[in-house]
């Protein structure tokens, strides 16, 4: 059963951090990178295969970043908090 006993603080990764951007896959742009959104570029681009088009890969990339600056969802009063499963060792 989920409840605040379960919760482990600080555990999860802030919306918007640098960790953040590294699971989306993200970097900040270098002057050499061809694709670049607000600052932001993809880790990898090959990673779409070989017939990806750039007008995809900018797609991604700016659905990316704007999930990366859109800040933490809101979540309902009533929502329960994040269950962790006891360890078993």
């Amino acid at each position: 059963m989920a409840n605040k006993t379960n919760s482990i603080p600080n555990q999860s990764i802030k919306h918007g951090s640098s960790e953040h951007a590294v699971l989306l896959g993200l970097r900040k742009a270098a002057p050499e990178d061809i694709i670049v959104y607000k600052g932001w570029t993809l880790e990898d681009t090959t990673a779409f295969g070989v017939q990806a088009t750039e007008a995809y890969i900018r797609e991604v990339l700016r659905q990316k970043v704007n999930e990366l600056e859109a800040g933490a969802p809101e979540v309902p009063a009533y929502a329960p908090d994040i269950w962790i499963p006891a360890e078993t060792a």
